[in-house]
């Protein structure tokens, strides 16, 4: 498993793809997983800030400033 993966993923995403190793019988050091993927959601965290839009909220990356909303339909926001 790619540690540059654990950078983008959720706790329930990272306990599927923990699942998803075990499944194909790789070894899988999760202490390590744990450990790591702690330090480098601090990272992440620093990247990104949240905003709100109508009744939602997105999280995006820093560097999209001054969002403003088009429009809005069944399948989301624009």
């Amino acid at each position: 498993m790619s540690l540059h993966f654990l950078y983008y993923c959720s706790e329930p995403t990272l306990d599927v793809k923990i699942a998803f190793c075990q499944g194909f019988d790789k070894q899988v050091d999760v202490s390590y997983i744990a450990k790591h993927y702690n330090m480098s959601k601090s990272k992440v965290d620093n990247q990104f800030y949240s905003v709100e839009v109508g009744d939602s909220t997105f999280t995006v990356l820093k560097r999209y400033q001054n969002l403003k909303p088009i429009g809005s339909g069944a399948q989301g926001i624009v």
